[in-house]
């Protein structure tokens, strides 16, 4: 797993610059899940930034390595202090 963690943080530097990438290993799932914080996403639509992020991830990983992700949150990082405030 921290092979694939190491990929795909490589894969979303690359493509999201400046971004804060959080991915860690789900428990009982054994899949990986995390958070994807990007200044770029500012003004876009949930579905618009998850489609941005799945594209890349096929780019770069193969089917198999796709279907060990459950979850990536895609936030700004004003969503991300917002939710650190509650």
């Amino acid at each position: 797993m921290d092979e694939l963690i190491a990929k795909v943080k490589d894969i979303l530097a690359k493509e999201f610059a400046d971004a804060t990438v959080e991915l860690e290993q789900a428990h009982p799932a054994k899949k990986l899940a995390g958070s994807l914080v990007w200044s770029g996403f500012e003004g876009m639509e949930q579905i618009e930034r998850q489609d941005c992020l799945w594209k890349t991830l096929g780019k770069g990983l193969a089917k198999d390595e796709q279907l060990q992700i459950t979850l990536i949150l895609t936030l700004t990082p004003r969503e991300l202090a917002v939710s650190k405030e509650t």
